[in-house]
């Protein structure tokens, strides 16, 4: 198919070039308004530590800022009692 044949269909179909763009935008601007709201480090300065989330993002930073060493690691499967 051509482009023109594409923009006759697109234009039957009533969706001109600015349409077809509005959905890509609009994913665009959601995911850079999630990253500065909530990726951002300064998403947890704002978060009261008593409430769930912050409990949740206070237990990954100390997880994330725990030193393992491979050594020492080990994998259990299985029940939960050990």
């Amino acid at each position: 198919m051509t482009s023109a044949a594409v923009e006759t269909v697109a234009r039957a179909k009533g969706l001109t070039p600015l349409r077809r763009l509005l959905l890509p935008a609009a994913l665009a601007i959601f995911a850079l308004i999630d990253v500065l709201a909530f990726r951002a480090d300064s998403y947890r300065r704002w978060l009261d530590p008593s409430s769930s989330t912050g409990a949740f993002e206070a237990a990954i930073a100390q997880f994330q800022a725990f030193r393992s060493e491979p050594r020492r690691d080990v994998l259990v499967l299985g029940d939960s009692r050990i």
